[in-house]
């Protein structure tokens, strides 16, 4: 790919929401569906003003979108349609951003086995490491933990920063 062409910009429509990004933010996982949509390998519709339209959920492309970008999963704390999330997921079938999904909210309604001894260790990983821990690491962390809903992820934080706080 030229130069020119990855920094080109994309027009999306995405179920009637406009997105503007770059083709090597869609290309960043050139196995997806998506990136293969936008590189010509499979055949993608053009709304009235040319821009690529995708049959897709318009709002939750926002989240698919930041993932490409950012390559970490950030949703709002009131966040509530993993599903829907996962189906688009699957549907652009980007691999890391199904794997996030799965880990983070893989069982909703189970909490871990054991809570408090996942608490631990990850009170003890967060210690061992000398750097600052990144608020997408520590959110992801604290995920994996708890696949339950964000309240308790946010209860779990808290009882971590208490542990943390205690070494």
């Amino acid at each position: 790919m030229r130069t020119d062409e990855k920094n080109e910009i994309l027009e999306l429509n995405v179920g009637g929401f406009n997105y503007t990004t770059s083709r090597s933010t869609v290309m960043s996982y050139p196995e997806s569906m998506l990136a293969r949509m936008i590189s010509g390998n499979l055949p993608t519709a053009k709304d009235s003003r040319q821009r690529i339209f995708i049959d897709r959920d318009g709002p939750l492309f926002r989240f698919v979108l930041n993932f490409l970008r950012d390559k970490c999963l950030n949703l709002p704390e009131n966040f509530n349609e993993f599903n829907q999330l996962r189906q688009e997921a699957d549907f652009y079938q980007i691999e890391p951003l199904i794997g996030h999904l799965d880990s983070f909210f893989l069982d909703k309604t189970q909490p871990s086995k054991d809570l408090k001894k996942s608490l631990s260790a990850a009170s003890s990983m967060l210690s061992l490491a000398h750097s600052p821990v990144s608020t997408c690491q520590y959110v992801t962390i604290m995920s994996k933990l708890y696949h339950g809903s964000l309240e308790s992820l946010t209860g779990c934080i808290k009882i971590l920063n208490l542990l943390t706080a205690l070494d």
